[in-house]
């Protein structure tokens, strides 16, 4: 059975967009990258990787929402942040 992932991010300059495409292309799986704000359907995938730059020492805040607004579904999943 294949585990579907979902690579979730915001990036401000381009480096965590370039990090979630070397992490798609590591994974053999089926993967969906998409930035925070076009994230929709959490419920398909098995596998959730959150990804964001951090600046002035925390992520940035749309991807601390997206973890705030859908804590409850995260909980039910497999999470990886970096």
């Amino acid at each position: 059975m294949s585990m579907k992932t979902l690579i979730v991010y915001d990036s401000k300059r381009g480096s965590t967009e370039q990090i979630c495409k070397w992490i798609a292309e590591l994974l053999s799986n089926d993967v969906d990258i998409r930035r925070v704000s076009e994230v929709s359907g959490l419920e398909k995938y098995d596998l959730i990787v959150v990804g964001s730059p951090i600046y002035m020492e925390k992520p940035l805040n749309s991807v601390l929402n997206f973890l705030r607004d859908n804590k409850d579904k995260l909980k039910e999943k497999k999470v990886v942040l970096f």
